[in-house]
């Protein structure tokens, strides 16, 4: 019966434990199904962010990916609902979902960003949208884990409910049992049960290990207490090439540091938070961004850290920012250089911030000559040494090493003043003797043997060989500006100074005339006329009325400080005095014409006035210019009763009468001469001057400067400027008429005709009346009309223009070179005097001249005619210098209408000619 019972028993404990085995593995099975679909969701949750962080970079690389877009709305999509290609569940936990809603929510603006930035909108957005996102799908990440590990949870409750349900039924029918057997499978369920727990759990972790190590980022799991590692993925064993990490430390293996690393962020870390920083590795020599986070790793407390590779976009953001930094030193250098007016004093500074630029310890401009090193300006930072660079240092043993250099690679680097020790111990003691351990010398302009250089003593060494080309820029920018300086230089001495005789010109009267008259201090005004001076340059040539300028100007000089005398004109000068006493003043005045009356051979006129003070300087101009003028008349008119300069004086007096003028006019005694303009380029005929003669008798024929002065003294000269004009209308319409291939013909303007109110209205009244279009007319106006008002001739200028007649400046150099016309009148074309002409093969300052003329007009668009060529050689040189259009004898002396038709304008049926002279 025992063994019958036993037998029972043992039969009747089998039913609840196969129920128990049953409805525990269904229990288990849902367990695991659900686990497993958990597990799922919290995988394509970091998909899902992780393939974003890849789309954003590459939208932020250029490379769309549309169908990542698409992908990954399929993705939150199905997370919400349950429902798609990936088979995932629905997770129903509020706070997941709550979270994959607020997700659609950003990845939707995160989409509009990717847009707006490939249409060329900023990054800026984009990137702060994505950071947000990445943020909620790290939380959605935590939210589905503790989830599951709810479940998880749950699940063991589950079962262990069941366990215990089962165990005491069994327990319940085992009490008649045997308590050893009883013991025995209670002993036996347990151990079945803990393995059981023991793989569920493994299998856990390999499933959450699986797609870590499929992630491309880094990802490694520590004990934040003993910094055991505990986990790496297989991104991060290549990297730092860790095949087992096990007894090892995170620091040994991440940093190669034998301790904990000092800039740890474990004391930093708080639970539900991720912690994000930046360090550049040492062992994988990459920067990376990280996330760490704790987390619970096998039932323990862990450090979760994902490493992001941003080595390339920190190396575009660090170059960007040293070409930034590069761009500003040379913009704030060259502003400095253009900006300040002295280039001794903006130099200075151009250092000062190069030095800095570079963290120098000196920055030195200097010549280099085989003789010795000479230092022009200098700037040390505040951890230079006392030492100073000599100012005579002698460079005689390296001098041809740093020359050979500096002229093929326009720099000389020194990275290591000690590798010179060796090679070139000269050149090491010379640098050793400095405190110099690196050196960058560049070149900046060679002159001969001479070169000027930069050196920059002891620059950073990020900065040695980086900054070459930033220094070349900079040297560029330095010789510009130095070459400005020079040239601003130059043009200030033709500008205010008269060429031929040393004294400042008409342009430094005025500007020293603007400051005198609000100055209070007292005046003298002396207006000074070289009596005589056409008489001399048509008797003696123009060498000797230059001689009897700079007679006169010396006369000026030592009577007078050379600081106040100016020659305003051809032949006319004014002193303004200052620092002396109306006594003193009229005692040097005296003294000048002491001085005169030992010079029989120098006329001048002499007109005097006392300024009390500045505001009265304008009335003594004018009443010293008055009493110039009578005394100036007064020798002429004792010239012509004695006889002195007479040439044919008695027979033009006549002309004075404006009866007389108008009769010889009507007599055909006036004679319009023509010479040709001629192309240099070309040698083809583009247009001619119309000079006026007067015909005495029938063998003597009279050129302009015996009888214009007269007429312009008398203000008649416009009868004679208008009979000229209208012939040439008329000879226009004739030659319009038979057909002649005709070209423009310029008019000579006298600057009493020019001032006349009806000036333009004539002009425009005659051509019309001829039918005569206005660009075949050219109304030259001589460089002495610029002793007019200014403003009162660039008026007429631009009345002459509006006219639509061109408007050119003749004799341009004769008289003075007011520069400032260029700036106050628009013209059109410039004729150069032949006094610049003549000399031009052997005179380098008046080719210069002219070349510097020609490349004004050139930028201007004024078209340069050169008055005077008489040789091949003039002509070639002002080919050279781009001159357009050239006169004079080379070519043609001024001929009679008659003689010019016939041999530049030929009938059509007549035999060509071909224009080349």
């Amino acid at each position: 019966m025992k063994s019958n019972k036993i037998s029972y028993s043992t039969r009747f404990l089998l039913i609840p434990l196969i129920l128990s085995l049953i409805l525990t593995g269904i229990l288990s099975l849902f367990t695991i199904r659900n686990l497993q679909g958990n597990a799922r969701v919290i995988n394509y949750t970091g998909i899902v962010r992780g393939a974003t962080q890849r789309l954003v970079k590459q939208e932020l690389n250029h490379q769309a990916d549309d169908a990542m877009i698409e992908k990954i709305d399929v993705l939150l999509t199905e997370l919400e609902t349950g429902q798609g290609p990936d088979s995932l569940i629905r997770l129903n936990d509020e706070p997941f979902q709550n979270q994959i809603l607020r997700m659609q929510d950003a990845w939707k603006q995160v989409k509009t960003a990717i847009y707006d930035f490939r249409a060329g909108a900023s990054s800026d957005q984009l990137y702060a949208l994505s950071e947000t996102y990445f943020d909620l799908a790290n939380d959605a990440v935590s939210f589905a884990e503790a989830y599951t590990e709810a479940s998880v949870r749950q699940a063991q409750i589950s079962l262990l409910l069941v366990n215990v349900f089962f165990l005491l039924i069994t327990l319940a029918l085992l009490y008649f049992s045997h308590i050893q057997h009883k013991r025995q499978k209670r002993l036996e369920q347990e151990e079945m049960e803990t393995r059981r727990r023991q793989e569920e759990l493994d299998q856990l972790n390999r499933e959450l290990q699986a797609p870590m190590n499929e992630i491309s980022e880094l990802i490694y799991i520590s004990d934040p207490e003993t910094y055991d590692l505990l986990f790496i993925n297989e991104s991060g064993r290549k990297a730092f090439g860790c095949d087992s990490i096990e007894g090892k430390k995170c620091y040994k293996v991440l940093q190669g540091l034998d301790h904990p690393c000092p800039f740890c962020t474990n004391s930093k870390l708080k639970d539900n938070e991720t912690y994000s920083w930046e360090i550049n590795n040492a062992l994988t020599h990459r920067h990376y961004l990280l996330k760490d986070r704790i987390v619970t790793w096998n039932g323990r407390r862990a450090r979760l850290e994902i490493a992001f590779d941003t080595t390339k976009s920190e190396e575009e953001k660090q170059r960007l920012k040293t070409m930034l930094d590069n761009e500003k030193l040379i913009v704030d250098c060259v502003r400095e250089l253009y900006e300040d007016e002295m280039l001794e004093s903006a130099i200075p500074e151009m250092l000062r911030r190069l030095g800095e630029f570079m963290e120098a310890e000196r920055i030195t401009l200097f010549s280099l000559s085989p003789v010795r090193l000479t230092i022009t300006s200098r700037w040390s930072s505040e951890k230079a040494s006392d030492i100073e660079m000599l100012s005579d240092l002698k460079v005689r043993p390296f001098y041809a090493r740093w020359m050979k250099r500096l002229l093929e690679d326009e720099s000389y680097v020194v990275e290591n003043v000690e590798l010179l020790k060796t090679s070139f111990p000269d050149e090491y003691t010379l640098l050793r003797a400095y405190n110099i351990q690196q050196l960058i010398i560049l070149s900046l302009e060679v002159r001969g043997e001479v070169i000027d250089c930069i050196c920059i003593d002891n620059p950073a060494s990020g900065k040695l060989q980086n900054s070459i080309i930033v220094l070349q820029t900079l040297r560029y920018f330095l010789l510009l500006a130095r070459h400005r300086a020079m040239d601003k230089a130059k043009l200030a001495q033709l500008s205010y100074t008269d060429s031929l005789t040393g004294l400042f010109n008409r342009n430094r009267y005025i500007q020293d005339l603007d400051k005198k008259i609000t100055d209070p201090q007292p005046v003298g005004v002396l207006f000074v006329d070289l009596n005589g001076l056409k008489e001399i340059n048509d008797q003696f040539g123009h060498d000797r009325g230059d001689e009897a300028l700079r007679t006169c100007s010396d006369h000026l000089r030592a009577c007078f400080a050379p600081d106040s005398c100016y020659r305003i004109g051809g032949d006319e000068f004014v002193v303004l005095t200052h620092d002396i006493t109306e006594e003193e003043f009229f005692g040097q005045v005296q003294y000048l014409r002491l001085r005169l009356q030992s010079n029989a051979k120098l006329h001048l006129a002499i007109g005097t006035h006392w300024a009390p003070d500045g505001s009265q300087l304008p009335s003594a101009i004018k009443a010293a210019d008055e009493k110039m003028y009578k005394d100036k008349k007064a020798y002429y008119y004792h010239a012509s009763q004695t006889g002195r300069y007479r040439h044919h004086t008695d027979e033009v007096l006549p002309l004075a009468n404006l009866n007389v003028l108008r009769q010889k006019l009507n007599e055909s005694r006036f004679l319009v001469y023509f010479q040709p303009k001629i192309a240099i380029d070309t040698g083809l005929l583009v247009g001619a001057e119309a000079l006026v003669r007067y015909q005495l008798d029938e063998n003597l024929i009279l050129a302009p400067n015996a009888f214009i002065p007269l007429l312009e003294e008398t203000q008649t000269i416009s009868q004679i400027d208008f009979f000229v004009f209208e012939f040439v209308c008329l000879r226009l319409q004739k030659w319009i008429r038979e057909g002649r291939p005709i070209s423009p013909v310029s008019v000579n303007f006298s600057r009493y005709t020019v001032l006349e109110e009806t000036f333009c209205q004539r002009l425009a009244e005659l051509s019309d009346h001829y039918q005569i279009s206005r660009d075949l007319l050219e109304i030259e106006i001589t460089e002495n009309a610029l002793d007019v008002r200014e403003e009162d001739l660039r008026q007429t200028i631009d009345a002459v223009r509006r006219s639509g007649f061109s408007v050119s400046i003749d004799d341009f150099g004769v008289e003075f070179s007011n520069l400032s016309l260029f700036s106050g009148a628009d013209f059109d074309i410039l004729k150069l005097d032949r006094s610049l002409i003549q000399d031009i093969a052997v005179n380098e300052k008046a080719r210069a001249l002219i070349q510097a003329m020609s490349d004004v007009c050139l930028k201007m668009k004024i078209k340069l005619v050169a008055e005077g060529v008489e040789t091949e050689e003039q002509l070639g040189i002002l080919n050279q210098c781009h001159v357009g259009i050239a006169q004079g004898f080379l070519f043609s002396k001024p001929i009679p209408v008659a003689d010019y038709e016939t041999k530049y304008l030929p009938l059509p049926d007549e035999s060509s000619i071909s224009g080349k002279h």
